[in-house]
């Protein structure tokens, strides 16, 4: 595995669950040492990192106690900076402790913007969020001048960030100078070149051609199913994401949305590996 990632890239990181994505991410933190090769970081670059599972120091502390803590300004002054993460009024008093996971993402993505780091590594950083904080993400992320590696399954929110893809599978990174889009695009090219070599072999040995150009029309087939039922997928979660914006104060119904919205994202998740096992 070979890569290099430079100044300014906004860079994705897809692939099937469990092919080293997060592995990857753990051996840049230093976690984990790889087998063999080496990573090396440049010594001007200064990472911050976006866990899914986020945890602060001191969790009795309050959103604004912890932001001066990390980034010391006036209260006014990191009011106004929480307030541009949709931190409002009392909000700021509010401990850590008792803060949602999508509050926790929020909170920690400020505090990684307004420091002093030149290149963020997020891991699934829309989980959690509403639209109003995935619309805020994306705008934070825009104005961010360093350098962005991301995991996501949110092919929107890849669409509107990423500049290149990173396909892992196998083993083996192979780059895309794109978004979700264009790497879909490429996949699918790639998919039918691969199908129509095998088509020309099987027909230069007579050993059933017929049947070999019914099994790639069957594949084409199902990878437009798929692509049409995580379409609708996207569309459910989005109007889960509204709903939990109308019921902000009952919190049975929200603790429902999120159970429901999960379940939906599990699902789109699964056929995402189906569509890049198939287009592989």
């Amino acid at each position: 595995m070979n890569l290099q990632i430079n100044y300014g890239d906004r860079t994705a990181l897809v692939g099937k669950n469990g092919c080293g994505k997060s592995t990857l991410i753990k051996i840049l933190k230093q976690k984990l040492k790889p087998h063999s090769g080496k990573v090396k970081i440049g010594t001007r670059v200064k990472l911050g990192f976006h866990d899914q599972q986020i945890a602060f120091d001191n969790e009795q502390k309050t959103i604004l106690e912890t932001y001066r803590e990390k980034c010391p300004s006036s209260q006014q002054e990191a009011r106004n900076t929480l307030g541009s993460f949709l931190f409002y009024g009392d909000e700021v008093f509010k401990k850590v402790v008792h803060l949602s996971g999508g509050e926790r993402s929020r909170l920690k993505l400020c505090l990684l913007i307004q420091q002093d780091i030149n290149t963020l590594v997020l891991d699934e950083p829309t989980n959690h969020l509403d639209i109003d904080a995935i619309e805020m993400l994306e705008e934070s992320l825009k104005e961010f001048k360093g350098t962005i590696l991301f995991i996501s399954h949110d092919r929107y929110f890849i669409n509107k960030i990423a500049t290149q893809t990173l396909d892992l599978n196998n083993k083996t990174l192979t780059k895309y100078p794109g978004n979700y889009d264009y790497y879909k695009q490429k996949k699918t090219q790639q998919l039918h070149q691969k199908e129509s070599k095998n088509q020309i072999k099987k027909q230069a040995s007579n050993t059933g051609p017929n049947r070999s150009e019914e099994a790639k029309k069957q594949n084409t087939f199902k990878l437009k199913e798929i692509e049409v039922k995580i379409e609708e997928l996207e569309i459910q979660i989005k109007q889960k994401q509204t709903q939990s914006q109308t019921h902000t104060t009952d919190h049975k119904k929200l603790q429902q949305i999120e159970i429901e919205k999960t379940t939906l994202k599990q699902k789109r998740d699964t056929l995402l590996e189906q569509w890049v096992q198939m287009s592989g």
